[in-house]
């Protein structure tokens, strides 16, 4: 063999060798990309599963429920619906458990308000931050105490009230047939009520 041909049969060996290496190397950088890639789509759809994720129906045992029902309240609103006196409670806790209550006065026996729990539930993070998010952004516990009709007032509407728990200190605001509420409570009533509607689906 003539050593021009022992020279180009070298370079040839040591072309294929290069390029296999190449090939190997970008088949381990494709390998570690598509990894990558199934691990963030992975990660990204169960941050949207959490997102989507509906509010959570709680089994509970009532009696378990009403001994404990004062514990890390965040939030208490009461409505009671004019002369019938009844009507209904919204419990919502510092972990995110939405407890309402039947919430009722008996004019007849005269036996006080009976609670008795209607459902129970878990809301999902993003309903329960904004939430958090609207009455941090409000200045509840600067509010006034009452928010009630002063003059020709009718007598069979809806009263609440709504109480805020936040570091040991208790707002509690009365509402009755009001001219004007604050913008930030009006929002805050609204978002409580769409959580209570929430029990009806």
């Amino acid at each position: 063999m003539k050593k021009t041909e022992k020279i180009i049969i070298i370079l040839l060996i040591i072309y294929i060798l290069i390029n296999v290496g190449i090939f190997i190397k970008r088949g381990d950088y494709k390998q570690i990309y598509n990894n990558s890639s199934q691990d963030s789509e992975v990660i990204s759809e169960e941050e949207n599963n959490e997102d989507s994720q509906e509010d959570t129906q709680k089994d509970f045992n009532e009696e378990e429920i009403l001994k404990n029902i004062n514990n890390g309240v965040y939030v208490r609103y009461t409505v009671v619906n004019g002369f019938s006196m009844t009507g209904y409670k919204l419990i919502i806790k510092e972990n995110g458990d939405v407890i309402l209550l039947n919430n009722g006065r008996s004019l007849l026996k005269q036996e006080g308000i009976s609670n008795s729990v209607i459902g129970v539930k878990h809301l999902k993070n993003s309903v329960f931050y904004d939430l958090r998010n609207t009455i941090d952004n409000t200045s509840v516990f600067n509010m006034e105490n009452e928010y009630i009709c002063r003059e020709l007032c009718p007598t069979d509407l809806d009263s609440s009230t709504i109480e805020f728990y936040k570091n040991g200190n208790v707002k509690k605001i009365s509402m009755y047939f009001p001219q004007d509420l604050p913008d930030g409570l009006s929002k805050i009533i609204q978002k409580l009520r769409n959580i209570k509607a929430g029990f009806n689906e």
